[in-house]
C-alpha cells in the first residue's frame, strides 16, 4: 500500500491525480479501521447513524445521555433496545399518519374488528366462488354423505 501511495505522489499515475488530496485521509481511515477490526461498510453505516443523529438534533456527545434516558424510562423487565425501537416506531407512525399516539391507539379496536370482518368475508367469498359440485360436497347432510348414492348405486348394480 505504501508503495502505491508513493507512486501516486510521484505522479506515476496521472489519471489519479485528483485523488492526491485524499490520500492521507484514506490512509488514516484505513489504519483506524484495521486497528478497530472494522470494515469499510461498518464505517459507512457509522456515518449514516451520525447523519441521522444530527438530523434529529442529537449531538454525538449527547448520545450517552440519550441512552441513559431510555434506560430510565423503559420498564424494568423490558430490554432497552426494544423499548427504543418501539418508541421510534411510534414516532414514525405518528409522522406517517399525522395522528398522535392516543389517536392511533383509539383506532386499534376498530381496525381489529375490520380485519376480522374482512377475513370472514374472504372465507365466504372463497366458498361462494367454488364450483357448485364442490360446494355440495362441503355441505353437511347432503345425500352423498347420507349414503344415498351408494345405496342407489348398489341397487342399480344388482339389477344389471
Amino acid at each position: 500500500m505504501r508503495n502505491i501511495i508513493e507512486e501516486l505522489k510521484r505522479g506515476d499515475y496521472p489519471e489519479y491525480e485528483t485523488f492526491l488530496p485524499y490520500l492521507d485521509d484514506l490512509r488514516t481511515l484505513s489504519r483506524i479501521l484495521r486497528s478497530k477490526k472494522r470494515t469499510l461498510q461498518q464505517a459507512i453505516t457509522g456515518i449514516t447513524v451520525f447523519d441521522t443523529l444530527n438530523e434529529m438534533g442529537v449531538e454525538p456527545v449527547e448520545l450517552k445521555e440519550q441512552i441513559q434516558v431510555f434506560q430510565r424510562v423503559s420498564p424494568p423487565d423490558f430490554p432497552v433496545g426494544k423499548f427504543a425501537s418501539a418508541a421510534l416506531r411510534i414516532m414514525r407512525l405518528e409522522s406517517e399518519t399525522g395522528l398522535n399516539f392516543d389517536a392511533l391507539e383509539a383506532r386499534v379496536p376498530m381496525l381489529t374488528a375490520r380485519i376480522a370482518f374482512l377475513e370472514a368475508k374472504k372465507r365466504n367469498w372463497k366458498i361462494a366462488t367454488l364450483p357448485s359440485s364442490l360446494q355440495r360436497r362441503k355441505q353437511p347432510g347432503t345425500l352423498r354423505e347420507l349414503g344415498w348414492r351408494t345405496r342407489l348405486g348398489s341397487k342399480r348394480r344388482s339389477r344389471a
